[in-house]
C-alpha cells in the first residue's frame, strides 16, 4: 500500500480456479481490506466474482462484443443485451471493479482492428461510461497500431509527430468526463438499447442521489438518433433539460413524465 499497490493481478485465472481465489482472498483481505484481486479470463467471467474469491475480472467479454458490434456481425439488440449479460452476471460491485478492456497484450491492438477513428471512438467512449475500470493498454491513446501477439508489444512510440492527435483529444475529454459525473464512476447500469429500433447502444447510469444520473447514446448507425425512449429510473422528473455534454452548445432537450427523446448524430456519442 505504501509503494501505491491497489491489489493483486492473476493471469490465466482458470489455471488457478475459483477454490485457490478464495484462499488467496482470505488471506489477503484481514490485512488489506480494500485490496483487489483482479483475474484474467479471455471469456464470460459470469459466475467467477462470487463475493469469495475474485473481486473483480478483465473483462474480455466486452471487448468482444464491442467489436463485433463495430465491425457489423451482431446487430444492437445483441450489442446491449451483452453489455447487460455481463452486469448482472459479475454483479455491480463486481462490474465496477472488473476491468473494461478493447486491447492488451494478448489481443489485436484497436486500430488495428478498426481502424476507422469514429467507430474506435464510440468504443472508447462506452469503455469510459459502462459500469467498470476502463483500462487503457499504453499507446491506445496515441493510435498505436500493432496485429496480434506479439505485434501488438510493439515498444511505445514516443515520438509525438506520429502519434493520433484526435484520438489522444477523445481520450482525455472522456477521461474528464468520467471524472465529473459520479453515476459513470460507480452509477447503476439500466440498458435501454434492446427495446429500441436503432443501431445504437443505449443506457443509463444513476446513483442513489436524486439527480445523479446520465443517458448515454452511442450510435453506430448511418442515420440520426433520434427516439422516444422509456426509462426506469428512479427520480428523473418531467420538464428536466437536459445538455449533451458531448456538445453542450446545442439546445437542451427536456425529459418528459417517464421518457426522454434522446437524440445522437451520425455514427456520434451522447451523453445527457
Amino acid at each position: 500500500r505504501e509503494r501505491g499497490m491497489r491489489g493483486w493481478g492473476v493471469g490465466t485465472a482458470q489455471g488457478l480456479g475459483l477454490k485457490a481465489a478464495r484462499r488467496m482472498r482470505a488471506a489477503i483481505k484481514p490485512r488489506f481490506p480494500e485490496a483487489q484481486l483482479l483475474g484474467e479470463l479471455i471469456a464470460y467471467a459470469g459466475g467467477w466474482l462470487d463475493g469469495a474469491g475474485f473481486t473483480g475480472m478483465m473483462n474480455y467479454y466486452f471487448r468482444e462484443a464491442m467489436l463485433a458490434w463495430l465491425a457489423g456481425d451482431i446487430n444492437h439488440r445483441q450489442i446491449n443485451l451483452a453489455m447487460q449479460d455481463y452486469y448482472q452476471a459479475c454483479g455491480h460491485e463486481g462490474a465496477l471493479s472488473s476491468w473494461l478492456m478493447l486491447s492488451s497484450h494478448d489481443t489485436m491492438r484497436l486500430r488495428t482492428a478498426i481502424p476507422d477513428i469514429r467507430l474506435r471512438q464510440l468504443a472508447i467512449a462506452a469503455q469510459f461510461t459502462l459500469p467498470g475500470i476502463p483500462l487503457i493498454y499504453y499507446g491506445e491513446e496515441n493510435g498505436m497500431q500493432g496485429a496480434d501477439d506479439p505485434d501488438c508489444r510493439r515498444p511505445m512510440v514516443w515520438e509525438e509527430d506520429q502519434w493520433e492527435a484526435p484520438m489522444r483529444d477523445f481520450v482525455r475529454r472522456m477521461i474528464v468526463l468520467r471524472g465529473e459525473h459520479a453515476a459513470l464512476q460507480h452509477g447503476t447500469l439500466v440498458v435501454l438499447g434492446d427495446r429500441q429500433d436503432s443501431n445504437a447502444l443505449v443506457f443509463a447510469r444513476h446513483t442513489d442521489v436524486p439527480g445523479e444520473y446520465v443517458f448515454v447514446v452511442i450510435n453506430l448507425s448511418r442515420k440520426p438518433f433520434r427516439e422516444t425512449v422509456f426509462i426506469p429510473v428512479p427520480h428523473v422528473y418531467s420538464s428536466v433539460p437536459l445538455r449533451d455534454l458531448m456538445a453542450p452548445d446545442r439546445p437542451p432537450i427536456k425529459t418528459g413524465g417517464g421518457f426522454v427523446n434522446l437524440e445522437a448524430p451520425v455514427s456520434g456519442v451522447a451523453i445527457y
